[in-house]
């Protein structure tokens, strides 16, 4: 495990980013493969993430290019 975040929330999009649409009451850690997150950026149905390897991924909503 190189990185790791905790989110929690409604998760109806993906999110929370744990791979699921189920909904978190409390912080769930999660893992991130690629790098230690330096910044986050996060709105009500998406979240990216930019890592100390000059990487970025996002997840959840991607509907409107977010």
């Amino acid at each position: 495990m190189i990185g790791t975040f905790a989110c929690w929330g409604v998760n109806d999009a993906g999110q929370v980013g744990d791979g699921t649409t189920n909904a978190r009451l409390s912080a769930t850690r999660h893992a991130f493969p690629i790098g230690k997150p330096t910044e986050m950026a996060l709105g009500p149905r998406h979240a990216c993430a930019v890592f100390d390897r000059k990487q970025v991924a996002c997840w959840g909503d991607g509907s409107r290019g977010q």
